[in-house]
């Protein structure tokens, strides 16, 4: 049985619809800021960020059911090594703290000194082709 991995999503290669991630709607992937667990010959994990001004932007992190919590451990050990590596020293992430993950996330974090700087809300949009009014 091969062993769980972690490692960078592939050229040519998509976030599964079962992550719900859908940075693919409005956006290019930037395949170096997508870290995917990779299980059984399929990805069961993932975690998305992007190079923001010199920090870690965390967008997504998200284990499909049934994969164990070290999943997401694995996942975030990877992101945090890799990012040291490229000279990035820290991250933001937002939460959804409505659902079990968004809650653990938060708990990892604020053990990691990560403060909660209050609610936020997150507007997405493509760029209108006309100007706005």
């Amino acid at each position: 049985m091969p062993k769980d991995r972690v490692r960078l999503l592939r050229e040519n290669e998509t976030i599964p619809a079962s992550m719900d991630a859908g940075f693919e709607l409005l956006g290019k992937l930037d395949r170096e800021w997508i870290w995917v667990l990779e299980s059984g010959g399929g990805i069961k994990g993932v975690l998305v960020a992007s190079n923001f001004h010199g920090i870690a932007f965390l967008w997504r992190l998200k284990v499909l059911p049934g994969v164990a919590e070290t999943g997401v451990v694995r996942l975030l050990e990877r992101f945090r090594s890799d990012c040291l590596k490229r000279g990035v020293e820290g991250y933001l992430t937002l939460l959804d703290l409505a659902t079990p993950t968004g809650k653990r996330l938060k708990a990892i974090v604020e053990r990691c000194g990560g403060k909660d700087h209050g609610a936020v809300n997150l507007l997405a949009s493509p760029l209108p082709r006309k100007r706005c009014r």
